[in-house]
């Protein structure tokens, strides 16, 4: 909706969710609204119907059951916005806005972007005055979801509102574009897995053979300086030279492999691992699967492939090693799987 000199009216003042800064947004709007139409000049008593006009049909309802000293004090546009700024305000709880503001934490894939306009919108009801601009500093170091970027923050000394929006926006760029430089390598891969794919399917069949195992042998046969995989010893590259062709497994009950070189067999104990061993599980069925690992000379009981990103130690366990937790420090190593993720 427009005026007739074009110039946009205020949105309309909503009744529902944070009423003060609702209050505050209208506010806003309508003084701006009243410099640029040029209703400063204008009667009291004009400014408050244009007022009423654009407040909303629910503000409107609000009014009219507002009490004013007289009926000439209702339609004036001073003793108006002084009723409004009463009634929205003075319903604010301040210790419920600054507990909304300060549970305020960057959500998963958030943009910075939106949650520092999130929290500038939350910390408007929160009264804190001439410490506005800490308080959200101090959100900003306790909100965002990048440990990264935050150690770079508590690094940075006398750290102001504007240097720790730039540092964050910055570490934000600068993983996009990581995560972009990166992109081209992890296509290449994907290429060169599929090329391979195609040479396999490509190659001539060797027909039917006595063991399934053996036409892989047979396609690719051991050299002098690899193990063969059916009896982990080293032979030349007929299939009659192992000395697991025609045995019988004693894990799994077939032929031509050993027990110890069996893809078979289960595996789904419970290992203890030493502080230099690597653990390879394999489990045919959906149990889930344990480790005990030694934590500071404590036996700590771990499942293997929980899905999660990193390695949990329960609270429990790290205060019992460190009441305190004193001696927690950054990680100096980075686990890496076997293709190197």
């Amino acid at each position: 909706m427009a005026t007739s000199n074009n110039i946009p009216l205020p949105a309309p003042l909503k009744m529902s969710g944070s009423l003060s800064a609702e209050w505050k947004r209208f506010r806003s709007q309508w003084f701006n609204y009243e410099t640029a139409a040029d209703l400063a000049d204008a009667t009291t008593k004009k400014r408050a119907a244009v007022f009423l006009a654009c407040v909303g049909t629910e503000a409107y309802e609000l009014y009219q059951t507002m009490q004013f000293e007289s009926d000439e004090a209702s339609k004036e546009i001073d003793h108006i916005i002084d009723a409004f700024e009463r009634h929205c305000v003075g319903e604010t709880n301040v210790t419920y806005e600054r507990y909304e503001f300060n549970r305020r934490a960057q959500e998963p894939a958030e943009r910075f972007d939106n949650f520092l306009a999130a929290i500038r919108r939350l910390v408007r009801t929160c009264d804190y005055g001439t410490l506005e601009e800490s308080i959200l500093t101090d959100r900003i170091v306790m909100g965002i979801r990048d440990d990264a970027t935050r150690r770079k923050l508590l690094q940075t000394r006398k750290l102001t509102l504007a240097m720790a929006i730039d540092i964050c926006k910055s570490s934000e760029a600068a993983s996009r574009q990581l995560k972009a430089i990166a992109s081209p390598d992890e296509v290449n891969a994907v290429k060169t897995e599929s090329k391979h794919k195609q040479s396999r399917r490509r190659s001539p069949s060797k027909g039917r053979r006595e063991s399934s195992n053996f036409r892989r042998d047979r396609q690719r046969a051991p050299s002098a300086a690899r193990a063969c995989q059916y009896c982990n010893r080293q032979h030349g590259p007929q299939k009659t030279a192992c000395p697991a062709y025609g045995q019988v497994c004693r894990g799994c009950n077939k032929k031509h492999h050993f027990e110890s070189v069996c893809r078979s067999k289960r595996r789904d104990q419970t290992q203890t691992l030493d502080d230099e061993q690597l653990l390879a599980l394999g489990s045919n069925n959906a149990k889930r699967v344990y480790s005990r690992l030694h934590v500071e000379n404590r036996s700590v009981r771990f499942m293997l492939d929980c899905g999660s990103t990193v390695n949990l130690l329960p609270q429990s366990i790290a205060r019992a090693i460190d009441p305190d937790l004193r001696n927690l420090q950054a990680p100096t190593a980075r686990l890496r799987m076997f293709d190197n993720t």
